[in-house]
């Protein structure tokens, strides 16, 4: 029998304890709250167990994804060192090849986040059985993972683009 109270359960617990005994004293009576059955089932503390492992492994792919973006970014940027020294000897000011090389290394990033947003998005949807008070196109995860990437990413444009602007135009242009 299921007993549902907005009250204290314990107190309820008792109270039908004691009417079942006064029905059949032979009886037994066992309560138990729902939030005890569910957190003391099996099934319940595997599933919590399988969720604990998947956000671990969905926050390593969010590392692993955030140090490939600055690495391939980071590396293109270095590439384009000579051209950072050419556009410095010509005149160029350091916020202005700053502000061209960001503009141009975070392009293929917003596109990669867009695809990956929808692919994503996509994915959730297939896995939605298996998520825990959260919907499966939560904004808030959404967002919070497409501005940490993009943030990476701008990061490593920045650094490696900071440092091209304070070489020489000459070393730069004699740079391989």
């Amino acid at each position: 029998m299921f007993v549902k109270t907005e009250g204290d359960p314990k107190a309820v617990i008792a109270a039908v304890g004691e009417q079942v005994k006064s029905i059949d004293p032979s009886a037994s009576v066992f309560a138990e709250t729902l939030e005890g059955l569910m957190t003391n089932s099996p099934s319940f503390v595997f599933s919590r167990i399988g969720a604990i492992f998947a956000s671990a492994i969905g926050l390593l792919g969010l590392f692993l994804a955030a140090v490939g973006i600055y690495g391939m970014v980071s590396f293109a940027v270095i590439q384009r060192t000579p051209e950072v020294g050419i556009r410095m000897a010509l005149g160029a000011t350091q916020r202005d090849v700053l502000s061209l090389v960001l503009h141009q290394s975070m392009k293929p990033v917003v596109l990669g986040l867009l695809l990956g947003t929808i692919g994503a998005a996509a994915a959730s949807q297939l896995l939605k059985v298996l998520l825990f008070d959260v919907s499966a196109l939560d904004p808030s995860t959404f967002t919070g993972v497409a501005l940490f990437l993009a943030l990476m990413a701008a990061l490593a444009s920045y650094i490696p683009a900071r440092r091209a602007t304070k070489v020489d135009p000459m070393v730069a242009l004699r740079y391989e």
